[in-house]
Order: C-alpha cells, then structure tokens, then sequence
C-alpha cells in the first residue's frame, strides 16, 4: 500500500480519479450482492433475467455511442450526470414499492454502473503520463476499488437483517455523494482528449488482425459472462434456496473475495517489468 501513496502523492488528478473510484465500486459492490434478491422479492427469476438484459443491451447501445457524447458534452459532465442519476435511482428504489416503477430506475441504476465505471477508466488512462508505470497503476486501481469488495459483504449481511434491503440503497447512495464532490474538485481539472468513433466492423477486422487482442477479449468475455451469472444467481440461491442469513452470506464471499486484493498488485509490477501489459 505504501508504493500506492507513492504514486499518488504530489499527483492531484490521479489521487481524485483513485478517491472517485473507491466511492463508486463501494457503492456498485453494495449492490451486487442484493439487487437480484431485492427483484426477486417482485419478479420471477425469468422476469429478473429480462430485466437484466434490457439493461446490458441499453449500456451496450449507450457504449457505442459514447465518443460522440463524450466529444459533446466532455468526460466529466458525463461522469457527474451518471453520479447524480444514480443517487435519484436508489433513493427511489428504497422508498418505491411498485413493480411498473421499480423496473425503470433499476434499469437505469444498472446503465450508469457501467457508465461510471467507463468514465472512470478514461480519466486514469488521461491522466497516465509514465506508459512504464500502467501495470502498477491500473492493479492499483483495481486493488483501491477491490478493498471495498471484500468489505460490502460483511456491511450488507449486517445492514439487510430480514430483507431490509432498502439500508443498502440509501448507503450505497450516500457514498456518491462524496464521489460526486470529488469528481467536481478534481476531475474537472483533467484535459479533454478527443475521442474517435470507431465502426463495429473495423473495430472487428482489428481484432482478427491481432491474436493477442482476439485471445484477450475472447478471455475477457467469458470472464464477464461467468461474473454476470454469478452476481445475480449466487445470491439468490444461497439465501432463498440454502437458507443462509445475509451474515453469513458477507462472511463467505468476504473469504472468496480475498485473492482480488492479495494478487492483483503483484500481477501489475510484473506486468510492468516481466510480461507487459496482457
């Protein structure tokens, strides 16, 4: 951890985009371990999965439209927008208990996860000026993030108790606030690069061009299509069909969880002085 405040220090920028990235993944890691079980107290499981590729194809559409928007309306408005749509999303979702209203502000909770999440990774790339250093800092990133991961599931079992899921939202959106501050002192700060619209069939032809790049996305891809179903079955089934309390639920995935914050520093120094970025 040392070598992390190395980095940051005397760095403005870098330190804002690390500060704005733990409150973000602390709010979406709340989340994830209850959002399918908080849907499924008001859809069935086939409903629940509609719902979820609804809003992964509307992320989806949004992604490949983002260089314009971006190029528009500039990262940072961008960022701010998503932060503050998501506050309104959860405060509404812990306090609405419709169905037909449920349904739209969870779509658009789960869009600007991904859209923060986005917007957070151009800032750190903007603001990496030392190519030798990336491995280092992006693990570092993730790891900043990570140590949220492994700390969410001990305060949702705490805080859920007999379902009371609607604790978890009013955090997760109180946590924002202070991501949406920092976004506004710091991050507004960051140049603006200028973003290149790619098309869907060169940004292919690339990938076939590249083995490394084809063999990197096809892991990843397979990666995110495992965690998808993770996230929202695992939940569901050890609390309603093994019968575990949230407790013991956060006490389990907080062991599970560990290797992300053990391994993930250690793969980036020696991304940066063995293997490269891969």
């Amino acid at each position: 951890m040392g070598e992390i405040w190395k980095n940051l220090k005397g760095n403005h920028n870098l330190t804002g985009v690390f500060i704005a990235n733990f409150f973000t993944a602390f709010h979406y890691f709340l989340l994830g371990y209850i959002n399918s079980s908080f849907l499924g107290g008001f859809f069935s499981a086939n409903t629940l999965g509609f719902i979820y590729i609804i809003a992964s194809l509307a992320s989806t559409i949004l992604l490949i439209k983002s260089p314009d928007v971006l190029n528009h309306f500039g990262n940072i408005n961008f960022l701010l927008f998503f932060i503050g749509g998501e506050i309104i999303s959860l405060v509404a979702l812990a306090l609405l208990k419709l169905p037909p209203l449920i349904v739209p502000f969870f779509i658009f909770s789960q869009i600007s996860i991904f859209m923060m999440t986005f917007s957070l990774d151009i800032f750190l790339e903007t603001v990496i000026k030392d190519e030798s250093h990336t491995g280092f800092i992006r693990t570092s990133f993730i790891t900043t993030a990570n140590i949220a991961l492994i700390i969410s599931p001990i305060i949702v079992g705490f805080l859920v108790g007999d379902d009371k899921y609607h604790r978890v939202f009013l955090l997760a959106a109180a946590l924002l606030v202070p991501a949406f501050i920092f976004s506004i002192k710091s991050l507004s700060k960051i140049e603006k690069p200028n973003f290149n619209h790619p098309k869907i069939i060169e940004t292919w032809l690339e990938l076939r061009r590249s083995a490394d790049i084809m063999r990197i996305t096809t892991v990843n891809f397979i990666l995110q299509f495992f965690y998808a179903w993770m996230v929202v079955y695992t939940p569901i089934y050890l609390h309603q069909e093994v019968g575990f309390s949230w407790k013991i639920i956060g006490i389990i995935f907080t062991i599970m969880l560990l290797p992300f914050v053990i391994f993930e520093i250690p793969a980036g120094e020696m991304a940066d002085k063995k293997y490269g970025e891969k």
